[in-house]
């Protein structure tokens, strides 16, 4: 375990995996990150990730509920540090 119920599986050659205990896993292959949800989370989400509502036309939204069609402006609305 890594913290608190995470566990972190190493085994296999290509892909990361962290599987929280609390209904969501991460999957890591070097490049792209792969986050999947229990059901629970559906139209429970928002940020970088989604809205997990089963609509592409809602996945930009910003912390005060816009839809952004940019997607550097999208990403910007969640820094926490400008300077990155």
């Amino acid at each position: 375990p890594v913290s608190d119920g995470v566990e972190w599986d190493r085994t296999k050659r290509t892909v990361d995996s962290i599987d929280s205990g609390r209904g969501f896993q991460i999957q890591f292959d070097g490049i792209r990150a792969y986050i999947r949800l229990d059901p629970f989370y559906v139209n429970n989400t928002r940020g970088l990730c989604g809205t997990y509502d089963f609509s592409s036309q809602n996945d930009f939204l910003t912390h005060i509920a816009i839809v952004e069609t940019n997607i550097k402006t999208f990403v910007d609305d969640f820094k926490t540090d400008l300077s990155c």
